[in-house]
């Protein structure tokens, strides 16, 4: 069962898929590890900020960013975050092959689901639908 305490403050976990034309596999990753770099000194509730290289074919190398925000606060300053928002304008300039999924690991119900929904409507993305979850930060 999901903890359905302390919502806005609870731990909230990303996953963006972009898919990247192959020829352009140079410009993604040196801009990848930029907006990288940017984050981890202007986002303190970005706890972790991870890009793998998933899967490749001849017309696209899928990547993975696995993004760890603190709670809803964190979330937010990266979704307003000029850099990111600039780093999206790039990659929506013939690097991604299409738009960018993203699956979302949260435990919002109710108006905060509604309201995430809205506020992220004009991305491809999911809530996940876990089975089971926890949420631990490190002591």
């Amino acid at each position: 069962m999901i903890e359905e305490t302390n919502r806005s403050s609870a731990m909230i976990v990303l996953e963006a898929f972009e898919q990247v034309y192959p020829d352009r596999v140079d410009v993604y990753e040196v801009a990848a590890c930029r907006i990288d770099e940017i984050v981890k000194q202007t986002e303190p509730g970005m706890l972790v900020h991870a890009l793998s290289r998933q899967h490749a074919t001849t017309e696209a190398i899928t990547y993975r960013w696995l993004e760890v925000f603190a709670n809803t606060a964190a979330l937010s300053a990266h979704l307003d975050n000029p850099a990111v928002l600039e780093h999206s304008k790039l990659m929506s300039d013939g690097i991604l092959t299409g738009p960018v999924r993203i699956v979302i690991h949260a435990n919002w119900v109710g108006e905060e689901r509604e309201y995430w929904k809205e506020r992220l409507a004009t991305a491809n993305f999911s809530v996940a639908k876990s089975c089971t979850a926890f949420y631990r930060l490190a002591h």
